[in-house]
């Protein structure tokens, strides 16, 4: 896999440096942030010895410059008809997209190391900290290759680099402007607050001056990180969109016959998926066991409804969204045919679309949920075991806790699974008798609600 990645990134890289693309963009780029530090950020009048009129302009500059060079990626392989003579290579689309993204990245790389007379400058001219000054150019490197992802993923979507260009300088640009105080005070009102905190968090602005500051904090790394994999997984889906149909038909005409269990009629079958299917996803989400709500409950919130209205959104996410992509990994790599089961399944079908670093992917995945599982649940039931016996029983439920986790681990899966089974259903009939019966009083509180954000809007216009 290292390979065939070496190969494409290798491929790439003479592509840009061969032709005028890869000299005009790093020339353009070195002068406009020479031209914004020292003219329009006044950087001898200010005075000091930092470079953060030098770094302030490099979001809104890459989101013009980035695109110019993400636009090419995958519509001009569209254009010239040449992504199906690359599709026929002994190499799969993971390997071919990321090769792509990585030249590409590696020369906005060169252009940013092209930049260091500005450091050598500050240093001449004052005492700066340089280790602000390395965390700040991580930071920009880390934004353009968040663009970077985002425009190989739309380019993938036309033939045209034109509307390449335009879309991605536009998502790109929501992406900027997604914190900026001056866009959420203006639809503030006007959609739940809940909405507009999610859309501010989403600010890779708010992220980048983080490193600007010169601090490297690791949930900014992890917004960048998980931001350009999702684009780039994104942009294979798109480069395999064709598949998506077959897939949709597949699941839907074997959930209708015998392929979806071996023996059985036609209505076993669908009983069986329905048993597994809402069995499984009870226990990924939670949705209607009642055990969220004893997380929910302690938030600090004013807002009971606005509390509940975040926790719709695990559901959505967990399910619609983690779960709906792990299954199409296993139908488009047709990994279903192999006979292997639950996390064995789904190991074989990233590795064998990822191959080499898909099955670490999984296993991370794995020891991370797992851990959050442990954690999560142990606190459900510590608060149900305060309420019923009073703090003293903490310690002792937690040192049970403890003893039994190993046990668990080392019980059948099968037995494990049943009575996971069996106890969720014993806490989700009492709580849906619950809801049943708490119903009204809900829909009467989500109507005050409603009531509010409309007069909060009549007042703000």
């Amino acid at each position: 896999m290292l390979r065939n990645i070496y190969i494409i990134l290798k491929r790439e890289t003479k592509g840009y440096f061969s032709t005028p693309l890869a000299y005009i963009f790093i020339s353009i780029f070195c002068g406009l942030t020479a031209a914004f530090t020292f003219y329009l950020g006044a950087f001898i009048e200010r005075g000091q010895a930092d470079l953060f009129p030098f770094f302030e302009s490099h979001p809104w500059l890459l989101v013009l410059l980035v695109p110019s060079i993400s636009m090419r990626l995958w519509a001009e392989e569209r254009k010239t008809g040449s992504i199906e003579l690359l599709m026929t290579l002994p190499l799969t689309t993971f390997e071919a997209v990321i090769g792509k993204f990585l030249a590409a990245w590696v020369m906005i790389a060169i252009a940013l190391a092209l930049t260091f007379p500005m450091w050598i400058t500050v240093n001449i001219l004052g005492n700066p900290d340089n280790g602000v000054v390395m965390s700040s150019y991580l930071g920009s490197w880390l934004l353009a290759g968040q663009f970077l992802a985002i425009g190989s993923a739309l380019s993938a979507m036309t033939k045209n680099q034109v509307i390449a260009f335009v879309i991605s300088t536009a998502a790109c640009f929501l992406f900027v402007m997604s914190g900026v105080e001056a866009v959420t005070g203006a639809i503030e009102g006007l959609v739940p607050n809940y909405v507009i905190s999610i859309f501010s968090s989403m600010s890779s602005l708010d992220h980048f001056y983080e490193f600007v500051k010169g601090v490297i904090d690791l949930r900014s790394l992890l917004f960048y990180f998980t931001s350009i994999i999702f684009w780039l997984l994104l942009n294979i889906i798109i480069i395999n969109i064709d598949l998506v149909p077959t897939v949709f038909w597949l699941i839907i005409d074997s959930a209708f016959s015998t392929t979806a269990a071996s023996g059985g009629f036609a209505g076993a079958t669908v009983w069986g998926a329905i048993r597994y299917g809402v069995s499984r996803g009870v226990f990924s989400n939670e949705a209607g066991l009642g055990s969220s709500p004893i997380a929910h409950a302690a938030a600090k919130t004013n807002n009971p409804i606005k509390q509940g209205s975040i926790s719709m959104l695990e559901p959505l996410i967990d399910t619609l969204i983690v779960c709906t992509i792990t299954a199409f990994v296993i139908l488009i790599s047709q990994s279903w045919y192999t006979g292997y089961n639950g996390a064995a399944l789904t190991t074989y079908a990233f590795d064998s679309a990822m191959p080499g670093i898909g099955k670490y992917i999984v296993i991370f995945g794995l020891v991370l949920f797992a851990f959050s599982t442990i954690i999560g649940w142990s606190y459900y039931g510590e608060k149900c075991a305060e309420f019923l016996f009073g703090e003293k029983i903490i310690l002792y439920y937690r040192m049970l806790w403890v003893v039994v986790i190993p046990i668990g681990a080392a019980i059948e899966l099968n037995l494990i699974w049943l009575i996971a089974d069996i106890m969720n259903g014993l806490m989700a009939l009492p709580n849906l008798i619950a809801l049943l019966l708490l119903s009204p009083i809900i829909f009467q509180m989500l109507y005050q609600d409603l009531l509010a954000s409309i007069q909060c809007q009549e007042q703000n216009l």
